[in-house]
């Protein structure tokens, strides 16, 4: 297991493992893996990422004007997602989970993993993205057990991560959010995350307001 479950790619191994060596009525420890998502707001975390760019607006740094650079900067350290532990009170929705059942999965299904999203704002705010944390569930003869890597719980060293987006969205309580969060392996042993969220704006007219970022999961 890895950080978002699924980073390094790990579990692929697991399950070709599965294939070669469970004997039949075999057991699966863990048995099945679940990926938790919920909309977050933390001000303070975008705030930190946008002033990191601002080093790019520099227009005489030395001799030389760094400002061409600055929107690939910016988007740059918005494209890599956050490892950390954080307050469960950020979250600004219930959180919805995509399962994955070790015993079922095949090799090829974890090269790219697709879940839509589908969230209800539970309080007033600005969304700054997307946090993350697993699961994983060991299925004994007699007796189940849960091992959470949840905010809130006992921080491990999967912690949580967190994708930023460089548009935060605002939101009413009880405004729905969709969106899809989108998993493609890379040789690098991780994933790109591809994450878009959209919020339906009250109204007359529905609108959307979308806002999305692509992740490189590679660092983490």
């Amino acid at each position: 297991m890895g950080t978002l479950l699924v980073n390094e790619r790990m579990l692929e191994t697991y399950v070709i493992a599965r294939d070669r060596f469970l004997s039949p009525n075999g057991k699966m420890f863990p048995t099945v893996g679940r990926i938790h998502m919920a909309p977050f707001s933390d001000e303070f975390l975008f705030v930190e990422m946008a002033n990191k760019a601002l080093f790019w607006q520099q227009q005489n740094y030395y001799g030389v004007d760094l400002t061409p650079l600055y929107a690939s900067a910016h988007q740059g350290y918005f494209s890599q997602p956050v490892v950390d532990a954080f307050d469960p009170r950020l979250l600004v929705a219930p959180p919805m989970f995509h399962v994955i059942d070790f015993t079922q999965m095949k090799e090829e299904q974890f090269y790219e993993i697709d879940v839509p999203l589908k969230f209800t704002a539970s309080v007033c705010g600005r969304v700054h993205g997307l946090a993350c944390w697993f699961d994983v569930l060991f299925d004994g003869s007699t007796v189940q057990r849960w091992f959470t890597t949840a905010p809130g719980a006992p921080t491990t060293h999967w912690y949580q991560i967190r994708c930023v987006l460089s548009q935060p969205i605002h939101v009413m309580a009880g405004q729905e959010l969709t969106g899809r969060l989108h998993l493609v392996a890379h040789s690098a042993q991780s994933y790109t995350i591809n994450l878009t969220l959209s919020a339906k704006m009250w109204g007359p007219v529905l609108i959307r307001v979308e806002s999305s970022r692509h992740h490189r999961a590679n660092s983490i």
